[in-house]
């Protein structure tokens, strides 16, 4: 895991008193090892209406971007969970996926 961070930032409104707002952001590991890539997998790929990622230990957050960086898709999932993307044109996207064990990411092809 990366480190956590941990700031204060104080909001000054025009007419009210100073308030002082913690935010913490929790530290993720930015890749898995080989194996643990290994143990997750996705399936059908090509994809036509939806999949399903397997491997997954508790909750998984996956993020689905199109080839130029724009975030389409962004929900948790757990094991086997099916994942709809019918909405989608046919084309290349990237998946990623952050677990309590790390990242993964993936090409999928919509057809």
């Amino acid at each position: 895991m990366g480190a956590q961070r941990t700031a204060i930032v104080t909001v000054t409104p025009t007419d009210a008193a100073p308030q002082a707002i913690t935010v913490v952001q929790f530290g993720v590991q930015s890749s898995v090892d080989e194996i643990q890539k290994d143990a997750i997998s996705l399936y059908p790929n090509p994809i036509t209406e939806d999949f399903r990622v397997n491997g997954i230990n508790g909750i998984a957050s996956l993020k689905l971007f199109d080839l130029n960086g724009r975030l389409l898709l962004a929900k948790q999932i757990t094991n086997n969970e099916s994942v709809s993307i019918s909405t989608l044109h046919k084309g290349i996207y990237i998946l990623k996926l952050i677990t309590q064990e790390g990242a993964a990411e993936r090409k999928i092809i919509k057809e």
